[in-house]
């Protein structure tokens, strides 16, 4: 089983990393300014960020915020099953893969409202699995089972909302 990191705040009002363990939350001693500098401490000294593990797990009410920090890049892949190729007009058969950008404003915490413009009235929303990357990849790779782990870092439960209409111009 992995390790569940999750981002709160608390009773005092500061933003804190935990790990998220048996329905406990156990703060971590150490301050990230962003994920990426969490994962970069997780995976380069194990030992040392497991020591910075609180064994007092927090009480009270908390409030979770998004596990991805600002600034970043994200990127969705789109038209990736039959399904979805069919409804937007394609052949449902076809190779065709849509990778786009999605705005970092566009992250919000898993109990976050999500706003939807007046003008959208094709609102979708579906689960997605986010991939979280160790590093940065600036040309193309052949990534296989056995590298799989050098680029991966994270697995990140997403909820996918997109204005249909804007997207496909309805």
């Amino acid at each position: 089983m992995g390790t569940s990191v999750v981002k709160f705040v608390a009773a005092s009002g500061d933003a804190a990393w935990g790990i998220l363990d048996d329905g406990a939350i156990y703060p971590l001693r150490h301050h990230y300014p962003h994920h990426g500098t969490l994962l970069e401490h997780f995976f380069n000294d194990r030992a040392d960020f497991d020591a910075t593990r609180d064994p007092q797990a927090i009480s009270g009410e908390v409030t979770f915020l998004p596990p991805i920090s600002q600034p970043t890049q994200l990127f969705a892949q789109g038209l990736n099953y039959g399904d979805h190729r069919e409804e937007s007009g394609l052949d449902e058969a076809a190779d065709d893969n849509l990778i786009f950008a999605k705005p970092a404003s566009t992250i919000t915490g898993p109990n976050d409202n999500i706003v939807k413009p007046q003008h959208v009235e094709l609102l979708d929303y579906e689960i997605e699995l986010g991939l979280v990357l160790k590093r940065a990849i600036s040309t193309q790779i052949n990534v296989t089972d056995a590298t799989l782990s050098d680029y991966v870092g994270a697995l990140v439960l997403c909820n996918d909302v997109s204005a249909r209409d804007d997207m496909f111009g309805a």
